[in-house]
């Protein structure tokens, strides 16, 4: 959710204080800093209610950059890149782990994304409610018909452009 008004009301909304530095960061993290450099205004750019004036995956990067902001010590991410093209969701995947390495945050994913599984120590695959597998991806990819079958059968990111 974005609110009326500055982009950057959005994204510092959490931290008030945070400094340009911190919010150049978290804006580069979640791949979002392009984002706000194609603005008339950049970060004082007006966006509207609930960021009416950008994309779905727009609006879903400048909430993640406002969450890591944030700082929290459990980061809950669910289906963070499922409005995002193929190559925006590889590098807010890559810059994630990076910046996840350095926090130490812990990182709580749901998601029907494959990509985002190599963020994690441990999946659980759930199957109407029910704990079905458990286990390192790799493992499960290794031992687990159901956890293949879900994999093979995920969305596919968008091609780079598409809309």
């Amino acid at each position: 959710m974005l609110f009326a008004g500055p982009l950057r009301y959005s994204v510092v909304f959490a931290r008030p204080e945070a400094s340009g530095a911190e919010v150049a960061a978290v804006l580069h993290t979640a791949a979002a800093a392009e984002i706000a450099a194609d603005l008339p205004d950049g970060l004082e750019t007006v966006v509207g209610e609930r960021g009416a004036t950008l994309s779905g995956g727009q609006r879903q990067r400048v909430a993640l950059a406002r969450t890591l902001l944030a700082q929290p010590a459990l980061l809950v991410l669910d289906d963070v890149t499922s409005a995002l093209d193929a190559a925006t969701e590889a590098r807010v995947v890559e810059r994630l782990a990076a910046r996840l390495d350095a926090t130490g945050s812990t990182l709580l994913v749901i998601t029907s994304r494959p990509l985002l599984l190599g963020l994690v120590d441990r999946v659980l695959l759930l199957d109407e409610g029910r704990i079905v597998a458990d286990g390192p991806h790799t493992e499960l990819l290794a031992t687990s018909p159901r956890y293949r079958e879900v994999l093979a059968a995920a969305p596919e990111p968008a091609p780079a452009g598409s809309p």
